[in-house]
């Protein structure tokens, strides 16, 4: 599928250039959009790392960390 193949570039993307800042976000829209959120919120930190100005980063974090808290309450 497209979503499929538009994961593997961006985790390709990630691999080959680790410090793009981008390319951990949007693997983190991906991974979130497969209910994948554990691993879409170390994309969208190790985005922030990279670029702690990042909104679109910052705001995704805060939505999948609440996205979580309410999966597991304790």
């Amino acid at each position: 599928s497209k979503r499929e193949e538009a994961l593997a570039h961006l985790q390709r993307s990630v691999q080959l250039d680790p410090r793009n800042s981008r390319a951990h976000h949007d693997l983190g829209i991906m991974l979130a959009l497969d209910g994948r959120l554990d691993e879409a919120a170390d994309h969208f930190q190790r985005a922030l790392d990279i670029d702690p100005e990042s909104a679109d980063a910052r705001q995704n974090l805060a939505v999948v960390r609440e996205q979580l808290a309410r999966r597991n309450p304790n």
